[in-house]
């Protein structure tokens, strides 16, 4: 029996990896050579693992794209953004980057193994706003970062706790900047120091530029802006502005 216009004698191609819960990947092997060894969170487009090099032993940080995702021309250029924006950076606060691949249909991409947790999550542990002193300490360390990024020519556009990463260091906590997934790269800025329009909304309402709101071209600025509304929440327990909607929201930073 027929339906529509299906075949029902043509079987239907699923990839395996596909239909895998990303829990049932721990211990498999990706690209050769690294072993998947258990997962450190997961959303949307794909998971992040703790995994080690076959070879070297060594500890590291996959993050493999769902393969029904790469398969999406856009959400395979957003995940390639991201390891070519973090190829192009060697800074102590921005996360590293080693290798980038593909292995039967699915991009990954390797970096640095992190200790810690987000700013987010250290936040909301915290019974009282952290020291001034120690919020400047994180300040300063996310703005080298940025700086770092901007001279390269490269805008984060999600700078958000989530993507602040606080590990134990000697002498106090180290931040580490990392998901370029929405990052947009060029090769100069130009005259007036803007990059090129993506034409698009991107970024996390909560602390995303008016700029970004309006669609307009970002600059080293927008990521400025959404740093301050970090540094609001780190300082006040609640970012600048809040809504029940993404569009109420955005309207708050534009007017």
């Amino acid at each position: 029996m027929k339906t529509g216009n299906l075949d029902d004698t043509q079987p239907v191609v699923v990839n395996p990896v596909d239909r895998l819960d990303p829990g049932d990947r721990v211990g498999s092997t990706i690209g050769g050579r690294y072993r998947l060894l258990r997962v450190l969170g997961q959303g949307g487009m794909g998971t992040v693992y703790e995994a080690e090099h076959v070879s070297l032993a060594k500890r590291l940080a996959v993050k493999t794209m769902r393969p029904g995702m790469a398969a999406d021309p856009h959400q395979a250029s957003r995940f390639m953004r991201e390891a070519q924006a973090l190829a192009l950076l060697h800074h102590p606060h921005i996360v590293e980057v080693f290798d980038f691949g593909s292995a039967d249909g699915e991009l990954f991409l390797v970096m640095e193994l992190l200790p810690g947790r987000p700013l987010s999550a250290w936040l909301a542990a915290l019974p009282t706003s952290p020291p001034i002193a120690l919020v400047a300490s994180l300040l300063d360390q996310a703005l080298d970062a940025i700086e770092m990024a901007h001279r390269s020519g490269i805008i984060h556009r999600d700078l958000k706790p989530d993507n602040l990463f606080l590990s134990d260091a000697p002498g106090g906590l180290r931040l580490t900047l990392v998901d370029f997934g929405l990052a947009h790269v060029d090769e100069a800025i130009d005259r007036v120091g803007k990059l090129t329009s993506t034409g698009m909304i991107a970024g996390t309402p909560l602390y995303m530029s008016p700029e970004q709101c309006r669609s307009l071209s970002v600059s080293p600025s927008s990521d400025l802006y959404s740093l301050g509304c970090i540094l609001t929440e780190m300082l006040q327990g609640t970012p600048p502005f809040d809504a029940t909607s993404s569009a109420e929201l955005m309207a708050q930073h534009m007017f």
